[in-house]
């Protein structure tokens, strides 16, 4: 059984995982759903999330030192470590109960997809920043500044050379606007499938001690009928 879990797990995580990703990362290459893409901006961008998700799957072959070629991201597990965990989580489980084996899943799962957590927390950055810039470069060329110390639009005179160099950083922001916009909802719709994958074990937690809570009151009602006491709830 501990092997059968194991390999359910590795190969979940090599089709699932790894293929969504690098499907992922090859659409947004590709000009996604008819929009123009930065193709400098966007080919640097990926080859940064491959780079953290090769690290990633260097530490995950060491932890479980995995014979494998880290650039196929095939990943054979060597049975001795996951074999011995598998069994001292069932025997913590039987000793604890299922609140144990549910708690350790859940924290196991979020930390598998903190990885797209903290991608999503980077570009939804990059989007506020990018938002930020064309907020402050379009009130120049309105002859307006931000007050932050008031919280409003002041008036301002500003010469040839601070709007020509304006409109220069507005162009820029201006088109790569789309491509950090389509990266933001990307990752923004991963890290949302990843809480969705979490929230499963807490529903499951709660419709198993649900159920058994259910079944507790249910026999003690019967009990007490049995006795004659009549309905207790």
């Amino acid at each position: 059984y501990p092997v059968s879990i194991i390999h359910f797990v590795s190969s979940l995580w090599q089709n699932v995982h790894n293929r969504l990703w690098n499907d992922g990362l090859h659409w947004l290459e590709s000009f996604p759903a008819g929009f123009k893409l930065n193709v400098a901006l966007t080919h640097q961008m990926g080859k940064a999330v491959r780079l953290g998700l090769l690290y990633q799957q260097s530490i995950l072959c060491y932890i479980f030192q995995a014979d494998s070629i880290l650039a196929a991201t095939e990943m054979t597990p060597n049975p001795s470590i996951p074999i011995a965990a598998i069994q001292y989580i069932g025997l913590f489980t039987a000793m604890m109960g299922s609140r144990f084996f549910f708690a350790f899943a859940f924290d196991m799962t979020r930390l598998g997809t903190l990885h797209i957590h903290y991608l999503s927390s980077l570009f939804s950055s990059c989007q506020r920043c990018e938002l930020s810039t064309l907020t402050t470069l379009w009130l120049l060329f309105r002859g307006k500044k931000r007050n932050i110390l008031r919280h409003r639009s002041d008036h301002l005179q500003y010469d040839h050379m601070q709007l020509l160099l304006g409109m220069i950083f507005f162009t820029v922001c201006l088109f790569l606007f789309t491509t950090i916009l389509v990266y933001h909802c990307f990752f923004a719709a991963m890290d949302f499938l990843a809480e969705m994958a979490t929230c499963t074990w807490w529903c499951l937690f709660m419709f198993v001690e649900g159920g058994m809570h259910l079944e507790r009151i249910l026999m003690e009602e019967k009990a007490a009928m049995d006795r004659g006491d009549g309905w207790i709830g």
